[in-house]
């Protein structure tokens, strides 16, 4: 499905029924990253509404004009809420660049949501200003994955903490797919130049009291994890858990304690 905004199409699934629940993918990815990690979940439990959605510019989503920062990303998405759900609230769930946007959300319309979860946020849009390790592969079946085309091959290795052909083929289906219709050269002026919101949602949020759920990996060479304990102080119900063995692809590399966590916390609003 489609429905304009005044600075983007967005392209648009609805899955199932219940509580809405709205995912908002990473950076250069599109829905295929959220519907592979999720989906597996949401067929253990029932009464949620699904929405996944590709950000402006990235997979089938077009930008129009007036599209140019991250902010205006985010109010895209603020619009696209009104629109699709109406008063409705809802959960939020959001990766990465895309946990950016969901702290982003919550700091302006704190109203409208019943909860927040986290996997491996971005918190501090500056990557020099990030506390991060060094890449360190935990598992290493490299050289038993058969693979097609070497340059993505290659590029899965540089950061990835578990290399089996499991991940692997996980990464060739749920991100290289988005990384892939990923060319615009607006997307990269707005990397470049204007990934911040200004100011950044840790310094805005406020007295949030909604069940929250944060899923970082300890080996995260991208976003890190110590830089979520920012978000404590203003989040009086809120679970961090640091995986190890996993980076930032933690929602493929430990497949069974990313699923059994977030199952624990959707449970919270049944």
């Amino acid at each position: 499905m489609k429905i304009d905004v005044s600075m983007a199409n967005i392209d648009y699934e609805i899955i199932g029924d219940g509580i809405p629940v709205l995912m908002i993918h990473g950076f250069s990815l599109d829905k295929h990253v959220m519907k592979g990690a999720y989906e597996p979940i949401f067929e253990k439990i029932s009464g949620f509404k699904r929405i996944y959605l590709d950000l402006p510019v990235m997979g089938d989503s077009k930008a129009k004009e007036g599209l140019k920062t991250s902010d205006d990303m985010l109010e895209c998405i603020i619009e696209f809420v009104d629109k699709v759900l109406g008063e409705e609230k809802f959960i939020l769930i959001g990766q990465s660049f895309g946990g950016y946007l969901a702290q982003g959300l919550v700091s302006k319309v704190p109203d409208k949501t019943l909860g927040l979860g986290l996997v491996c946020p971005v918190v501090l849009a500056d990557s020099d200003k990030r506390n991060l390790p060094d890449h360190k592969m935990m598992v290493d079946e490299s050289s038993m994955i058969n693979y097609g085309d070497k340059e993505d091959f290659e590029e899965f290795l540089e950061y990835a903490v578990v290399a089996t052909q499991t991940t692997y083929d996980r990464y060739v289906s749920d991100i290289l797919v988005g990384f892939e219709k990923a060319t615009s050269d607006l997307l990269q002026i707005i990397r470049e130049e204007h990934y911040e919101l200004k100011p950044e949602p840790y310094e805005r949020i406020k007295n949030y009291d909604k069940p929250s759920l944060i899923l970082v990996g300890k080996q995260d060479c991208t976003v890190g994890y110590k830089d979520v304990l920012r978000l404590d102080a203003e989040f009086s119900n809120l679970s961090i858990s640091m995986i190890n063995k996993a980076g930032h692809g933690l929602q493929y590399e430990q497949v069974d304690i990313f699923n059994d966590l977030t199952l624990r916390w959707l449970k919270e609003f049944k």
